[in-house]
């Protein structure tokens, strides 16, 4: 089998590259190239002189470590580090309001190396069920694509896949069982970043507006959420995922909203399954959502 990987550096001016333990990717450097019609003509004459438009998403393992971290504090942008003095830290991970750290990804296919340069992290989907699967779609849109060679692989920590606590979810505090999770963490960046000079790509990818939704399928018989939905209460979601090791990611939504909830009725199952969907809003101390990691990098970006 061909050597794949897949590496990540050089995220908010630190140096260092971080192997990034991929599932797969569909990364890829498009091009809008098209033929010139002339008036006269019945054939293309030319084709035009397009920019390129880098973009893909990569999926990877629920990882404390191994370039998820960095994906992470690259999408939100604003960490405050604090040493927990067993050898461990917790990275709290805030959103910047513009700005946000830019990174390279350098993939390796066999012998073919393909280099993405000004990245920066569009979504971050967590996904987790009951069946074991916990995977992390990570969107990235670039500025500049390119082919290189002489590229290294980065370095791994082979750090333990985390899963949900419990396998529960705190709602105000109370704790429900859930049999999926779906958390969705969404910038509005401007892809169309494209001025009219010598740019191979999008000259610049600024920030819009951020979003965090989450769907959950919880087993629960009670009324809190078709309550919560229909008088529009906010209260605060967090998940929890924690490994072997004591790491752990915890996301907040600290002030949620039920957008949709849905209660299907099956006599025979007699599992009570609730379908909600709830949307962070800003709380006006720390936003509509953060994230709390602890593993053993001691800070962010790495140097």
């Amino acid at each position: 089998m061909a050597n794949q990987w897949i590496k990540i550096g050089n995220v908010s001016g630190g140096g260092q590259y971080i192997g990034l333990l991929a599932k797969e990717d569909d990364l890829t450097i498009e091009k809008d190239a098209s033929g010139e019609y002339y008036i006269h003509s019945v054939h293309p004459i030319e084709v035009k002189d397009a920019k390129i438009a880098p973009s893909g998403s990569i999926t990877l393992p629920l990882k404390p470590e191994d370039g998820l971290d960095e994906l992470l504090y690259a999408f939100f942008g604003e960490v405050l580090t604090t040493d927990n003095l067993d050898g461990t830290y917790t990275h709290t991970l805030t959103v910047k309001e513009d700005n946000i750290p830019e990174f390279e990804v350098v993939k390796n296919i066999g012998g073919t190396q393909e280099k993405y340069s000004g990245c920066k992290v569009k979504s971050v989907e967590i996904t987790a069920n009951a069946s074991g699967e916990f995977d992390v779609s990570v969107e990235v849109v670039a500025k500049n694509g390119e082919l290189v060679s002489g590229e290294g692989e980065g370095t791994y920590t082979l750090s333990k896949t985390m899963k949900v606590t419990s396998s529960s979810i705190t709602w105000g505090g109370t704790t429900y069982g859930v049999g999926s999770a779906t958390i969705t963490l969404e910038r509005d960046l401007a892809e169309d970043g494209f001025y009219i000079n010598s740019d191979a790509g999008r000259s610049v990818i600024p920030e819009g507006n951020f979003k965090a939704t989450a769907k959950l399928d919880v087993l629960v018989d009670s009324t809190t959420f078709l309550q919560d939905f229909l008088a529009g209460t906010s209260k605060a979601l967090v998940i929890t995922f924690q490994n072997a090791d004591g790491a752990s990611l915890v996301i907040h939504l600290p002030a949620a909203v039920v957008l949709s909830r849905a209660k299907a009725t099956d006599v025979g199952k007699q599992l009570l399954v609730e379908e909600v969907e709830v949307l962070g809003v800003d709380d006006g101390v720390n936003g509509s959502a953060y994230a709390e990691l602890t593993n053993t990098i001691t800070e962010y970006p790495r140097t």
